[in-house]
């Protein structure tokens, strides 16, 4: 189950606006959620899920293993991604992960 109060909070830290947060809040599925997000053009939504999962799955590993996190939209495109070496880029900052991720996004069409 999808827990639309927790993306409507991740909403929240990237400064959405109130009106997208209540349709977060009203969405039946992820993929709504997504299309929310793409329409209002709220920048670091998709960066900071990546990050949580970062996180999750370091503390879940005991840090044993490198891990990236690749997020698929349903049209197979990575709106983000997180690989061990942004660690280092300011996460309090969702522009400046928005704009990393589009750079990495980038480099890998090339």
């Amino acid at each position: 189950k999808v827990d639309m109060n927790f993306l409507a909070e991740l909403a929240k830290k990237t400064n959405a606006d109130d009106k997208v947060i209540q349709n977060i809040k009203n969405a039946n599925t992820a993929r709504h959620v997504s299309e929310i997000i793409q329409e209002n053009n709220v920048k670091g939504f998709f960066e900071l899920i990546c990050n949580d999962v970062y996180k999750h799955m370091k503390k879940h590993s005991e840090n044993k293993v490198s891990i990236d996190v690749v997020l698929f939209n349903f049209d197979g495109e990575v709106p983000s991604a997180i690989p061990i070496t942004q660690i280092l880029v300011n996460l309090t900052d969702p522009v400046n992960l928005s704009r990393k991720s589009k750079e990495r996004n980038n480099k890998r069409g090339s």
